[in-house]
């Protein structure tokens, strides 16, 4: 097939002696021995539970670079802010019921003001430019990466300039995945998408990890690329580079609904051993006795029916309000 024969010809130009290429780790198994693709794609879950970016520097093209402070937690919660000089622009917070966003300058299509509605993929593209669904973006964050829905097919496999590749298609879209073997294992290192509807085959986006490093466990990269159509030259690239992160691993610190980080721990679960309820001192006076060796039956308490249970509270980082901007209603319910 043709990505077979690419991944070849892409091995010999960059083995070929004398040529001045970017060398690239050889695979880590023996020819014909590639993993099984089941094994690659549950890399594209999420890793670990909660990260948190407090310094890294975002810059589109040849545009001046910006702050960007990012936390996410799964499956569905981000916040993340693009400032410059200490002056936020833009901050997206999602949740898993609704998105806000506040901008403060102006561009095509997105006025100044405060945006806010259901979680939507348009939401995340006001930030990253990209078309992605809320969970695939954090997932994207926390280690894992964004994967087309099935059913879909194996097209193709292979191992090409430092990366596992294995190609995926349904019926609307064909997908590259890239992984990466660090630290004795295979973790999600990229993806490009394209869209096959209509018979044709139209680039939408494609995301790359750069230099991704282990630290005790946990792998993250000290770049990220996402590229997509537009500009003069056809497409235009978005790079990431992080100064700082903060990961928490999925087995480590266990986070309370309500957000407060207590990590638990003891038998009775937060609550105290007589279950919370106090002595009302009750006792079995005032029960007389209506004849000899004989009693009153106590009446059978009536039943308490059990409290619905209530939705996690989402934490107030997540949460945005206008502050002060104009109200612009949902930015996604035109598109």
């Amino acid at each position: 097939m043709k990505l077979r024969l690419a991944f070849a010809l892409a091995s010999l130009l960059t083995a070929a002696p004398g040529c001045h290429h970017k060398r690239y780790p050889k695979a880590p198994y023996a020819r014909g021995e590639n993993p099984e693709p089941a094994a690659l794609l549950a890399a594209t879950a999420p890793r670990f539970s909660k990260l948190r970016v407090p310094k890294a520097k975002i810059r589109e093209g040849r545009s001046p670079a910006a702050r960007l402070l990012l936390l996410a937690e799964g499956p569905s919660r981000m916040l993340g802010t693009i400032e410059v000089a200490g002056n936020p622009l833009v901050t997206l917070a999602l949740h898993e019921r609704a998105y806000g966003l506040r901008t403060v300058r102006e561009a095509p299509g997105l006025a100044a003001g405060w945006y806010h509605g259901p979680p939507s993929r348009c939401a995340v593209a006001s930030l990253l430019g990209v078309d992605l669904e809320p969970d695939q973006v954090v997932a994207l964050l926390l280690g894992g990466g964004p994967q087309i829905d099935g059913p879909f097919e194996v097209v193709e496999q292979g191992w090409s300039k430092g990366r596992e590749r294995l190609v995926l298609r349904n019926a609307r879209y064909e997908e590259e995945l890239a992984f990466a073997w660090v630290d004795g294992g295979w973790w999600f290192a990229g993806a490009k998408l394209w869209s096959i509807e209509g018979g044709g085959r139209t680039w939408l986006w494609t995301i790359s990890h750069e230099d991704l490093e282990g630290h005790g466990g946990v792998v993250l990269p000290e770049k990220t690329h996402i590229d997509r159509p537009g500009g003069k030259k056809g497409s235009v690239e978005m790079t990431i580079s992080y100064q700082k992160q903060v990961a928490t691993a999925a087995e480590g610190k266990v986070v309370t609904g309500d957000g407060d980080g207590d990590e638990g721990g003891d038998d009775t679960g937060g609550f105290d051993d007589d279950g919370g309820w106090e002595d009302e001192g009750w006792d079995d006076e005032g029960w007389d006795d209506e004849g000899e060796g004989a009693s009153t039956p106590k009446p059978a308490p009536t039943p308490t029916p059990a409290p619905e249970p209530e939705a996690d509270p989402i934490p107030p980082e997540y949460q945005l309000s206008a502050n002060g901007l104009p109200d612009r209603g949902d930015l996604c319910a035109r598109r």
